[in-house]
């Protein structure tokens, strides 16, 4: 456990309404065995069985996420057996592997990590 870490005992006690932010009030606890659930209305994600949050509770946006490389101006995502070419040098950005830029997409630049956005005119 890190510094500040809090350990609930038998003798603890939780009640609705305890707050730790704005907008995070408990709205229900169940208690199961060693495990204590605290909701937070319908806001909390499910986890599965890997501890990841399924798909259909993810925002749109998640699936709009294009990864590749920035080269000039442009945008290119060259493939190699369907997955993006990792270390991918100015000779594999051509006309057949730029992107077509759109509004409401994210560009993950692999190169650097920065992200893009098209704002109609450049990505910035």
């Amino acid at each position: 456990m890190t510094k500040g870490s809090t350990f609930l005992t038998s003798e603890t006690s939780l009640s609705k309404g305890t707050t730790t932010g704005s907008g995070n009030a408990v709205t229900d606890i169940t208690v199961s065995g060693h495990t204590i659930t605290l909701n937070k209305g319908t806001s909390f994600a499910t986890l599965d069985s890997n501890g990841l949050v399924s798909v259909n509770q993810l925002p749109s946006y998640v699936d709009d996420v294009i990864d590749g490389y920035m080269y000039g101006s442009e945008f290119f995502r060259p493939l190699v057996d369907g997955e993006l070419k990792i270390d991918a040098t100015s000779s594999d950005f051509t006309d057949d592997n730029k992107v077509t830029p759109v509004k409401n997409k994210i560009y993950f630049w692999v190169g650097d990590g920065h992200c893009y956005r098209w704002s109609g005119t450049e990505y910035v």
